[in-house]
């Protein structure tokens, strides 16, 4: 009797209503916005003139930290996750 479904099982009939997306360029923009856009500029603005400032020993240190970063927390999750031996806090 309340049965709303149709005889091909498509549910209610409604259909659904899709957002109207808003241009990145011409949209309202709030403060955290601009900070944050302002923040990805400079970031690729510093990338485009990395090649200008290149020393071999930049790129050691680099690479280094990058490998005792990734161990690092390689060392971390084996460590809580095989001996259990200290505790995480609960981030959700």
């Amino acid at each position: 009797m309340g049965d709303t479904t149709k005889e091909d099982g498509s549910g209610s009939g409604r259909k659904a209503v899709r957002k109207e997306k808003r241009s990145y360029i011409f949209r309202k923009w709030t403060w955290i916005g601009v900070m944050k856009a302002f923040t990805v500029g400079t970031v690729h603005l510093l990338c485009v003139l990395a090649p200008f400032n290149f020393k071999r020993e930049a790129l050691l240190f680099g690479v280094i930290l990058a490998m005792m970063s990734a161990l690092s927390i390689t060392f971390s999750y084996h460590r809580n996750l095989a001996h259990r031996s200290f505790k995480l806090p609960n981030m959700a």
